[in-house]
């Protein structure tokens, strides 16, 4: 799709996932919010928990702080989440969201396996859908020392580190995030890696970061949804082993 090179897929005994998010956009349809009793008999066995909220989605935002994700605003929308909440099914008239925190994320077939709930909960509703996208965030946890950005080479290809070291008193660097945008037709992929330090004085954590976020723009079909998925999922995990060296991948592999 993007050029990047494809690797085989594994699942990792561990991961660094902080944050992954699959979501979709439809054309506005206020059916979808019509039956609440409906909504909970679907998604029951997944998300036993079940609020009314005012909301319009999640917003994500990486700073010199920690990532901070904020409700958003707006109209009504139901918000389901797994019996320990760090799964959430995010619902209103116009997006599906799907998102897991931390540790719940295990692989992809935690979002594969939610896709005949999606034909159900959907049918009679809509065909087709909009905009698709994946969001994966990946923070790896480092011991602070004299020279943090010491820690890209260590863990990340340097290829992609770029050229750091032309800056005087790297030392004194706290945030060293880069930014990389594609497009190639109706696909966007936007990137985010690097370095960061947060503001706090004598802080003896840092972080690395790795943001992948793929989005399909163009019309979809619903019954089309489980090969957009794995279309995209390949990528960003191509795009992810692109970023990262031997270093970080033995650490993946010895959980």
């Amino acid at each position: 799709m993007f050029g990047f090179q494809k690797s085989e897929y594994k699942i990792f005994k561990r991961n660094f996932l902080r944050k992954v998010i699959f979501k979709i956009d439809f054309k506005k349809n206020t059916e979808v919010l019509k039956d609440e009793d409906f909504v909970k008999s679907v998604f029951s066995d997944f998300f036993p928990r079940f609020i009314k909220a005012q909301g319009n989605g999640v917003q994500i935002t990486l700073g010199n702080q920690n990532p901070r994700f904020e409700q958003l605003k707006g109209q009504e929308s139901f918000v389901l989440k797994s019996s320990d909440g760090l799964t959430t099914l995010d619902i209103n008239d116009s997006f599906l969201q799907l998102s897991f925190d931390n540790t719940a994320y295990k692989s992809s077939d935690d979002i594969r396996n939610l896709f005949e709930l999606f034909n159900k909960f959907f049918k009679d509703k809509l065909d087709t859908l909009g905009r698709i996208s994946l969001k994966k965030i990946n923070i790896i946890e480092f011991d602070n020392n004299n020279n943090p950005n010491g820690i890209l080479y260590f863990l990340l290809n340097n290829s992609v580190i770029g050229n750091i070291d032309s800056f005087p008193n790297t030392e004194l660097i706290n945030h060293n995030l880069q930014s990389v945008n594609y497009r190639n037709d109706d696909y966007y992929l936007n990137i985010k890696y690097g370095m960061n330090i947060p503001p706090i004085k004598n802080m003896k954590i840092g972080q690395v970061i790795i943001d992948i976020e793929l989005v399909k723009h163009s019309i979809s079909q619903l019954t089309d949804i489980g090969s957009i998925f794995d279309e995209i999922n390949e990528e960003t995990y191509n795009v992810f082993c692109t970023l990262i060296n031997d270093n970080a991948k033995n650490l993946l592999n010895n959980g």
